[in-house]
């Protein structure tokens, strides 16, 4: 996450004149003088101000940096290696959570490239075609995902036997609501290149259609292709001990976590889950102690939030609102300053439906790089603040974005309940479970609405049976749920 904590010191990212002489890079012609050709200056890399992971890799990605920086000193038109000083700041991104800085260095060089890529040739089209792949990326991180869709479609013409091609196309259909399409572009994918990365959408893809035990096999798959201690692999024991953790098998989920932050150092999504682990366990200090190591690693607005639950368990309110107001500045600091964050709480905001047209108040997430946070933001004034015409206005801002979306649509039809339309929260929690997913949460909604609407048999049903794929849920209805499994 983007916080001052983690702000760091780049080289200059102006640019610097200079004269394009090469054959292949788009010259007037061969008897033509050659034209100026803008090339960027070469940007410092981030020194890390904490220990991630092994030290040695650490060097290994200095070494990796500075053979780029003799490379683009000797000559600044070689493109691959412009790439790979890309493919650099992406994963240091990742790695660190400093999103901010990295991300605005390599846009800046991929634009460029794409820029000087424009006219078709083999050695523009590969370069052109991982550029486009990188951007999706990129802009996949910053929940800009008809943007990531595009620049997948583009790169997939240019190369359609890449297989992070599909990838990027998965994440980007799956986020827009389009599951049919990620399902074939994660059967492509797979099909193509077997790995990690190809396992772990596949995984998410049967989870996100109910198969839970095809998707803890497929991450299973994932965290085996892997290697120990990268930080890919750290990252899918997390996606499967979550799987497990989801049905209520804490044992299981514990061995994942303790395994992805015992093969790497100081992982901080590691510590997350085992701080969530531990408060539901009812370990409030161990919940406490892993949170607050993961935060002074890299402060995250899901760890302030994971630290405030606890806090509000353990009857702690002062350190409550302490870590979930610092988890709201975080939210609106990737937001950018110029989103409207329409704090009503009470005052004269007048929310808008899904259903009536209106702005989505984008401002700075129109341009430059900021966040989409809207179902982040819904999420977190639900639960936090409880202020359901604000919730509103930032689900609906996301709605108007990706209406097909199970996320979205779970995040309206819960807060219509909060607000006791239950018929609006009936229509968006039936598009939200279209797919069979097997999610407790909105399990728990639906047998609520059922009881609601008359229907108590069936809603009982519904709640024992998500209670009993998941004892130790936390979300705004828990206690309701809990009062209906007493009565």
């Amino acid at each position: 996450m983007r916080t001052t904590i983690f702000l760091l010191f780049f080289g200059s990212m102006v640019f610097s004149a200079c004269t394009d002489t090469q054959a292949g890079n788009d010259t007037a012609g061969s008897n033509a003088a050659p034209a100026p050709v803008k090339t960027l200056a070469i940007p410092a890399f981030p020194e890390r101000t904490a220990q991630l992971g092994d030290p040695a890799e650490a060097e290994q990605r200095r070494t990796t940096y500075a053979t780029l920086q003799q490379k683009l000193n000797a000559d600044p038109h070689d493109k691959k290696s412009w790439i790979k000083l890309t493919e650099l700041y992406i994963t240091e991104a990742r790695i660190t959570g400093n999103f901010g800085s990295n991300y605005d260095i390599a846009l800046t060089i991929l634009d460029d490239l794409l820029e000087k890529t424009k006219t078709a040739s083999p050695e523009n089209n590969e370069i052109r075609g991982e550029a486009l792949t990188l951007k999706a990326l990129i802009k996949l991180s910053q929940h800009q995902f008809k943007e990531a869709q595009v620049l997948g479609e583009e790169a997939i013409k240019l190369d359609p036997y890449r297989a992070f091609n599909y990838g990027v196309l998965v994440d980007a259909h799956v986020e827009l609501g389009n599951y049919a399409a990620a399902v074939q572009m994660s059967d492509r994918m797979v099909s193509i290149r077997p790995d990690l990365r190809s396992y772990s959408r596949v995984s998410y893809i049967r989870e996100l259609h109910g198969d839970i035990p095809g998707a803890i096999a497929a991450m299973d798959m994932a965290v085996k292709a892997g290697y120990p201690g990268f930080e890919d692999t750290s990252w899918a024991r997390i996606m499967l001990g979550r799987l497990f953790e989801n049905q209520g098998d804490l044992e299981k989920a514990e061995e994942q976590y303790l395994a992805a932050i015992t093969e790497r150092r100081n992982y901080p999504p590691g510590m997350v889950a085992m701080g969530r682990l531990e408060m539901k366990k009812g370990n409030y200090d161990k919940a406490e102690k892993f949170l607050q190591e993961a935060i002074g690693l890299m402060p995250d607005a899901h760890a302030y939030m994971e630290l405030a639950r606890i806090y509000e368990a353990a009857g702690r309110k002062p350190e409550r609102d302490q870590a979930s107001a610092r988890a709201e500045e975080i939210l609106m600091g990737l937001a950018g300053a110029g989103e409207a964050h329409a704090h009503s709480h009470g005052g004269d905001l007048h929310s808008h439906d899904e259903g009536v047209e209106h702005h989505h108040h984008h401002n700075a997430l129109d341009h430059g790089h900021s966040h989409e946070v809207g179902l982040e933001m819904g999420r977190y004034e639900l639960e936090f603040h409880k202020d359901l015409p604000t919730a509103l206005f930032h689900a609906s801002h996301e709605y108007g974005i990706r209406p097909d979306n199970i996320d979205v649509n779970g995040l309206l039809a819960s807060i219509h309940y909060a607000n006791g339309d239950i018929e609006k929260a009936d229509e968006h929690l039936r598009k939200a479970l279209r797919t069979g997913i097997k999610d407790t949460q909105l399990m728990c909604l639906a047998g609520l609405i059922a009881i609601r609407k008359g229907d108590k048999v069936a809603g009982r049903k519904l709640i024992k049976e998500a209670l009993a794929m998941d004892p130790h849920q936390h979300h705004p209805f828990v206690k309701e749920v809990k009062q209906v499994q007493r009565s």
